[in-house]
């Protein structure tokens, strides 16, 4: 079974983006990750010698997620900076595959 996750842009003119679907099982489900998390960046730790340097970044769109997972999900764990029902919170994804699935129309 794929790990399955659903995200849709955020309707208002921020960073960000909304977690719409986590399959049961996945990577994302096992860390923690909720249906109406709101996705605001990441970050992973160096891991040398084949990752030295620190890697971070922000999302603004689904398509970040697509970006962080290609080039991101295989160097190390990384810490998902989230927000839930208003309140700032961290979530480790594992190292491994994140396979996700976006809606492509935006909440209304």
């Amino acid at each position: 079974m794929r790990d399955v996750i659903e995200v849709v842009g955020d309707d208002e003119c921020r960073e960000g983006v909304l977690v719409d679907e986590v399959a049961l099982g996945s990577v994302p489900d096992k860390a923690g990750l909720q249906v109406g998390d709101e996705l605001i960046g990441w970050r992973r730790e160096p891991s040398p010698p084949a990752n030295p340097q620190a890697a971070f970044g922000v999302f603004d769109t689904p398509f970040d997620w697509m970006w962080l997972e290609v080039e991101q999900a295989h160097r190390g764990t990384v810490v998902l900076e989230v927000e839930r029902r208003g309140l700032p919170l961290e979530i480790q994804l594992k190292t491994g595959e994140w396979n996700v699935h976006f809606n492509a129309e935006r909440r209304s």
